[in-house]
């Protein structure tokens, strides 16, 4: 015959160990690894958190990253998020995710990513995949009791300077709005904003009824990791005059540059784009 622990004779024992160790219903957040400022130099490759044993079925990670004033051409870092089989040492699961630099402390830029743990032991690993700056980063990986079901990762806000070399859209992406812009457009010109980083399903809508010429909608990735190539297209569209477009899109862990084109050789336009996050 075997006995359950008598739970009824020390329940303050058990209420004691459930808020040390946290389950779903109380959120215990415990760090592995964190810092104030950290130099990631050009084109240099690190691991900010070495192997570490995961009790928890969440991770959270938030990462700052800034460059200085008005450098660099590739503004971005490349966070490797990394699970292990400890009995056989391969990799379980890998998620990666590229955030945008600021342009200057000043312009700091803040992501979040969050999602189940994948293995019995994580690392995270950045990349700075600009070639010629370094950027400072800030940075608190942790394991949480909090059940997450997928991977997803944002970007807390635009700041006051776009990276350098980019042009920052309308929106607030604490209300979910990835990019807002509206701009005048020359006959054979275009204009373009660094999106938001937002990973998972979104809706984009295009409204061309006032111009009386089509406009190409454009979204690539400027930083080249997810595509492989620096400004590889993603998504392309064309939307007539006088027309409106409304386009479910799901965007990948990497932020997306829009780009908006008059094609016509006469006369401007005046598209207005709306990009909305989608909660499911």
């Amino acid at each position: 015959m075997t006995f359950d622990y008598p739970d009824f004779q020390t329940p303050q024992a058990h209420a004691t160990t459930i808020s040390t160790t946290g389950v779903p219903l109380l959120r215990m957040t415990n760090t592995a690894g964190s810092s104030l400022a950290d130099v990631i130099g050009a084109a240099a490759d690190v691991v900010i958190v070495p192997q570490f044993a995961t009790n928890q079925p969440g991770y959270e990670v938030l990462i700052d990253s800034y460059m200085p004033a008005s450098s660099g051409t590739l503004p971005f870092l490349r966070v490797n998020l990394l699970w292990f089989d400890s009995g056989t040492g391969m990799v379980a699961y890998r998620r990666d995710l590229v955030v945008p630099a600021g342009n200057a402390i000043a312009n700091t830029l803040e992501c979040y990513a969050y999602g189940p743990m994948h293995g019995d032991t994580m690392a995270v690993e950045v990349v700075n995949l600009d070639p010629a700056v370094a950027q400072t980063i800030q940075y608190s990986v942790n394991q949480t009791s909090h059940v997450y079901s997928i991977d997803e990762a944002k970007q807390y806000a635009f700041a006051a300077t776009a990276p350098n070399g980019f042009v920052n859209p309308k929106g607030v992406l604490a209300a979910n709005v990835v990019a807002a812009t509206s701009p005048t457009i020359g006959a054979a010109a275009s204009a373009q904003v660094l999106c938001g980083l937002y990973s998972g399903d979104v809706v984009m809508t295009v409204d061309n009824s006032s111009s009386g010429s089509p406009v190409t909608v454009l979204l690539f990735d400027p930083a080249g990791w997810a595509t492989g190539t620096v400004n590889g297209e993603v998504y392309s569209f064309t939307v007539a005059s006088g027309a409106t477009l409304i386009q479910p899109l799901t965007l990948p862990f990497t932020p997306l540059v829009l780009k908006l084109s008059n094609t016509a050789t006469a006369g401007s336009i005046t598209p207005k784009v709306l990009i909305i996050g989608q909660q499911h």
